[in-house]
């Protein structure tokens, strides 16, 4: 009678622990419903309206927008003077990422290490006369630590006297070039310091022209716009029907007027020559974001991507920022002259903005110049910050309940199976 109290008593103990620990469970399990929000409850009249009045504020004309949602565009939209999505848009500095991922493909196809020297590859010798026995490889090219800066003979070669692609590389850097002068370097070593620089740049896809042994823009438009079925990106305004064509404004601060400018070719294509539409260039941003892959279609092997966007220095990998928009997404932001542009990636979020807005006298006033690059960043910055609203949040709250919860748990089963098997021995 006695032995089988027992073993009745131990059995309503064991019942009760496994009820307990069920009723323990259930209660903290992740209960909070993850809904996703869609595009059209982000960008609805108020985001419109506000879009809007932040334009005014920094004198834009006209935006186009794009939201990626990691294989693919869900949302696009336009807004101002001329709405299209289809408008075609100088793309500015953001060209800079189509000039290193065409080189970084020749470095994929085996036709160069990134530790050879530049000089193994141009027609004539380019070195730092502070350093000239120190190499500048294609490397300190993409990592932007070459130690050019731009001084007032370049300007004067390339946009006054409009020395042709790329025969001012020549006549700027070159000690025989009819521009050359000691203050388009730094005095300090190669290869070490970083500096931002649209130069290395251009030089990156003058590298493409000669590895490659073909004109860069054709290069470009065979292994990358064509494949990624870029349509309508190319590198000459001519191309395009005046009504395809974003129209361009510069703000004049002396009469306060947004005066449109005339088209032209920028004559540095690796840092500012494509034109584009928000569209494609969201084409391209979804193949760097899946590791090199747009649509089953691979323009950069996968270690080559995670290369490009690994930090280098001051948030930037090889012409890729990190940081660059709202504190937290990454991929590239140009600013005026002509217009501006942003490539931006977070989380599984794309963000693809253009602007074609630019300000006067880009070079005498900074003043100015910062001033309208604090009213485009809250242009961006609002926008970045909506369209992060549509990356799932997490049940933090509910997950800290659970692993916190987890080691009890843990220890009242564990004494119950201690106390049955005990008593059951005996």
């Amino acid at each position: 009678m006695v032995k089988n109290m027992k073993k009745n008593s131990i059995k309503k103990m064991a019942l009760f622990s496994f009820i307990f620990s069920v009723l323990l469970i259930s209660s903290i399990l992740p209960t909070t419903k993850i809904v996703a929000v869609t595009p059209e409850e982000i960008f609805d009249t108020e985001f419109d309206t506000q879009v809007e009045a932040l334009m005014d504020i920094a004198w834009v004309e006209s935006l186009a927008l794009s939201v990626i949602n990691g294989t693919e565009v869900f949302y696009e939209t336009g807004y101002g003077e001329q709405p299209g999505t289809d408008i075609v848009y100088y793309i500015n500095a953001v060209s800079c990422i189509v000039a290193a991922t065409a080189l970084l493909q020749l470095m994929d196809d085996g036709l160069f290490d990134l530790s050879d020297q530049i000089n193994n590859y141009l027609p004539w010798i380019l070195r730092n006369p502070y350093f000239p026995d120190t190499p500048i490889t294609i490397y300190d090219v993409l990592a932007e630590r070459t130690t050019l800066l731009y001084s007032d003979e370049i300007h004067q070669a390339i946009y006054v006297d409009e020395v042709p692609w790329p025969d001012f590389f020549y006549e700027t850097l070159n000690e025989n070039g009819s521009y050359y002068t000691i203050d388009s370097w730094a005095n300090r070593e190669p290869g070490i310091e970083y500096e931002h620089h649209w130069l290395d740049w251009d030089l990156a896809a003058y590298l493409v022209e000669l590895i490659s042994g073909e004109p860069y823009a054709q290069y470009v438009e065979k292994n990358i716009f064509t494949p990624l079925g870029m349509t309508n990106t190319e590198f000459t305004y001519t191309n395009f029907t005046l009504n395809q064509l974003a129209k361009q404004y510069i703000w004049n601060a002396t009469s306060e007027v947004n005066e449109e400018q005339p088209f032209w070719d920028d004559p540095g294509i690796g840092s500012a020559g494509v034109l584009s539409t928000v569209g494609d260039l969201s084409k391209f941003l979804i193949a760097h974001m899946n590791k090199g892959v747009y649509n089953s279609i691979r323009i950069l092997e996968e270690a080559t991507v995670e290369l490009m966007h690994t930090t280098v220095a001051s948030n930037y990998g090889l012409f890729w920022g990190n940081k660059l928009v709202d504190d937290s997404y990454h991929g590239f932001v140009s600013w005026p002259w002509i217009g501006a542009a942003a490539m931006v990636t977070k989380a599984n979020l794309g963000l693809v903005v253009f602007v074609n807005q630019g300000f006067l006298d880009f070079m005498d006033d900074m003043a100015g110049i910062v001033d309208l690059y604090r009213r485009l960043n809250d242009v961006y910055d609002y926008i970045a910050a909506k369209a992060k609203e549509l990356i799932p949040p997490r049940p933090t709250t509910d997950e800290t309940r659970f692993g916190l919860i987890t080691l009890p748990l843990m220890l009242v089963i564990l004494g119950t199976v201690s106390i049955y098997n005990k008593k059951r021995n005996k």
